[in-house]
């Protein structure tokens, strides 16, 4: 109706009182345009009430599962081949203590990302694995059985891939190599706009540091789901 009325076009019904040149078929029009809006934010609500009610019960809601994983109705369920290749991405970055290390390694091997099919029959997935992929895989938790929800990381249906051990190992790791660059800059380049910049979703964009490149470390923001999954 915005768009007819910049260029001065009448909406009108043969088979409804709808005219848009009158008072009352601008009310029925408008009456019929609050209502459309109401059902769209009730039906908004409920797929959103459905997705927290399906993850409290540690479901899976969403396409593709993570790598590692099978669909099985809304269960996640451990595909072994997948599950051997995480396993082996910890053990490897536990053993090299280098993600750009892993990934050259990785790459050289032919090791790529999850593929699936979609229901048009298109393949996708089956891309290179870099540093950005394997950062995500290290710091999702799906991986020893949690699911996230409402913001918070639960315990999930699904079993782990990863022990506890491992996983620790593989943070403190994380936390090593996070620390020297934030030290490093802290006292004149910190993060300005930290609790400042949020996403669609009401949460906050975490500070997130790129490697250093020469005496430059270049600082952004990601939304917190990129990091966490």
């Amino acid at each position: 109706m915005a768009f007819f009325d910049q260029h001065d076009v009448a909406l009108v019904s043969v088979t409804q009182h709808l005219n848009s040149g009158d008072s009352l078929g601008r009310l029925a029009i408008n009456t019929l345009m609050s209502f459309a809006e109401f059902e769209r934010d009730v039906a908004g609500e409920r797929t959103r009430d459905k997705i927290i009610a399906t993850r409290r019960k540690g479901l899976w809601i969403g396409s593709v599962p993570p790598l590692g994983y099978v669909l099985q109705g809304q269960r996640l369920a451990i595909k072994e081949d997948e599950a051997r290749l995480v396993r082996r991405i910890f053990e490897r970055f536990v053993s090299l203590h280098s993600v750009g290390l892993l990934a050259q390694e990785l790459t050289e091997q032919g090791v790529t990302t999850k593929t699936w099919v979609t229901r048009t029959g298109k393949v996708r997935g089956g891309k290179p694995i870099d540093k950005v992929y394997i950062y995500k895989l290290l710091n999702n938790r799906m991986l020893i059985g949690e699911i996230q929800y409402e913001g918070s990381w639960h315990p999930g249906a699904h079993e782990s891939i990863i022990n506890h051990a491992v996983w620790e190992q593989a943070q403190g790791l994380l936390s090593e190599h996070r620390r020297p660059r934030k030290a490093r800059l802290v006292a004149e380049n910190d993060f300005l706009l930290r609790g400042l910049v949020f996403g669609e979703d009401g949460r906050a964009y975490s500070p997130w540091t790129s490697s250093l490149r020469g005496n430059r470390v270049y600082k952004y923001y990601v939304p917190q789901k990129d990091i966490a999954l």
